[in-house]
C-alpha cells in the first residue's frame, strides 16, 4: 500500500513500505539502492533526501493475475511494464451423424475466421486508460456449446456447434480491448476441418473437437464437445 501523499512520515511508515531492518538510516532508500523502486521519481538516487519525497511512495513488485471464467475486477498495481493477453472462447464442435459414420466439424479456436485475440504491453498508466489503483472490468468468453448429434437414418448433418464469446477489458465502462471468439464447427469449414478437431489452437480458447458419428447398427451419435473458455492473462513488473 502507498504511504500517503501529505502529513507527517515518519521512517517506521517508510521501513514498512519498502523494507529493511532496525536501525532505520535514511541512506538505505535511495531510488535504486536496496529498497525503493524505479518508480518512485520523487527519491532521489544521491545527495540530499527528505520525508517529503516519500509521498505516495510506492514499492514496485511483479507478478501475474490470470482470469478463466465470468467477471472480475482487476486493480491496477504499481509497475514499470504491464503486458494483458486476451483471448475469446472457442467454438463448440459439431455433431456426428450416425448412419453414415460421419464426424462434425470441429470447433475453432479463438482467432479463426477473422477474430483476433489481443495482446497489449503498457509501459506508461498515465498514458492510457486509467492509474495504479484505478480498476479495469473483466469478462472472460465462455466457450461455444458442442451441438447434438443425428441417428435417424437418411437424416440431414447436425447443426453447426455455437460461436464462443469474446472477451474484453473496460475501463469507465469503455471497452479498449477484445479477444475475439472462435466459430462453431460445421463440416462446411466454417469453425474447423470435418475431421473432428477443434482448429485455430489458441492458449485459452480452444475449439471444441466435432463428435464422432456412431457405429451401429443400432445408430449413435455423439454430441460436439464445448469449446475452451477464453482467458484474460495480465503481468507486471
Amino acid at each position: 500500500m502507498a504511504l500517503q501523499s501529505s502529513g507527517a512520515i515518519t521512517l517506521a511508515q517508510i521501513q514498512t513500505e519498502f523494507g529493511g531492518s532496525n536501525p532505520i538510516s535514511m541512506s538505505e532508500y535511495y531510488r535504486l539502492g536496496s529498497y525503493v523502486t524505479s518508480n518512485n521519481t520523487n527519491i532521489p538516487t544521491s545527495g540530499t533526501i527528505s520525508m517529503n519525497q516519500f509521498y505516495s511512495g510506492d514499492l514496485l513488485t511483479s507478478g501475474s493475475q490470470t482470469f478463466s471464467s465470468g467477471n472480475s475486477n482487476f486493480t491496477i498495481p504499481s509497475h514499470n511494464q504491464m503486458t494483458i493477453v486476451v483471448h475469446g472462447g472457442g467454438g463448440g464442435g459439431q455433431g456426428g451423424r450416425g448412419w453414415y459414420h460421419e464426424k462434425g466439424g470441429g470447433g475453432g479456436g479463438s482467432g479463426d475466421s477473422g477474430h483476433r485475440g489481443g495482446t497489449r504491453t503498457l509501459t506508461n498508466t498515465t498514458t492510457y486508460v486509467g492509474n495504479v489503483g484505478s480498476t479495469f472490468a473483466i469478462v472472460v468468453g465462455a466457450g461455444g456449446n458442442g451441438s447434438s448429434g443425428v441417428t435417424s437414418f437418411g437424416g440431414t448433418q447436425a447443426q453447426p456447434g455455437s460461436n464462443g464469446n469474446d472477451s474484453t477489458i473496460s475501463f469507465n465502462s469503455s471497452v479498449f480491448m477484445t479477444g475475439g471468439k472462435g466459430h462453431g464447427g460445421d463440416v462446411g469449414g466454417v469453425g474447423g476441418a470435418s475431421s473432428g478437431s477443434g482448429s485455430g489452437s489458441v492458449a485459452g480458447g480452444l475449439g471444441g473437437a466435432g463428435g464422432n458419428g456412431g457405429q451401429g447398427p443400432p445408430p449413435t451419435a455423439s454430441s460436439g464437445a464445448a469449446g475452451g473458455s477464453g482467458s484474460v492473462i495480465i503481468t507486471w513488473s
